[in-house]
């Protein structure tokens, strides 16, 4: 499956039991063998939310802490295939704007070489739309004059369409929002345009005051 990246939840005291283990005591109070079957200890917070893969986060560094406080322990468990902190409502708030600005990007770059870039005119393109007919449904009919596309506007044009298959084929064939009345999810989807909403729906229910959240990777 590859390496994944989530924020989970653990409750305060459970985590105020365990922050400042040792690494003796950590494999002592987990009943593992050795530091490295760390993983097993994965069942002590809740996954929330899976980013997916090739996140590109760089948040600032006072909304991210590790999660253990004993230097040791925490080099002992995190690595090249582990991240372990935990991360503050404000690391949750950064992603979303990080998100947002994406997003804002992403359609900026769709819609920029239609638009004159001082005063947001329509382009020669654009200006050129008539209307020639309706059809049978009292649709407008459009027209315009191919001979003013220019070259950003084709390739603009050309990543509109592959944004509107992709969209469309996960309508078709998957399900964006998640109708499971025993998972809290609202979307399974990782794009951005919808996961945003994801992550604004945790951002307020969840429960700041007796959970820590855990951002984690593996």
């Amino acid at each position: 499956m590859g390496y994944r990246n989530y924020i989970g939840s653990i409750p305060k005291p459970v985590y105020r039991k365990i922050k400042s283990f040792t690494i003796d005591e950590c494999i002592d109070y987990f009943n593992i063998e050795c530091i490295d079957d760390f993983r097993d200890i994965h069942d002590t917070y809740k996954e929330v939310y899976c980013f997916g893969k090739y996140c590109e986060f760089e948040p600032p560094s006072e909304t991210i802490k590790p999660f253990f406080e004993n230097e040791d322990l925490q080099k002992a468990v995190v690595g090249e295939d582990i991240e372990l902190n935990i991360v503050t409502k404000d690391f949750l708030k950064y992603i979303i704007k990080h998100y947002h600005k994406k997003i804002e990007t992403f359609y900026n770059e769709m819609a920029d070489p239609f638009l004159r870039s001082n005063n947001g005119n329509a382009s020669e393109f654009l200006k050129s739309k008539t209307i020639t007919d309706f059809n049978d449904k009292f649709e407008r009919m459009w027209d315009f004059d191919f001979s003013k596309i220019t070259q950003k506007e084709k390739n603009a044009l050309q990543r509109i369409l592959h944004h509107i298959f992709s969209y469309s084929t996960e309508w078709k064939l998957l399900t964006p929002y998640n109708l499971n009345e025993s998972l809290p999810q609202i979307t399974d989807s990782w794009k951005y345009e919808y996961s945003i909403f994801e992550l604004v729906h945790i951002y307020k229910t969840f429960d700041w005051n007796k959970n820590r959240m855990v951002y984690y990777g593996g």
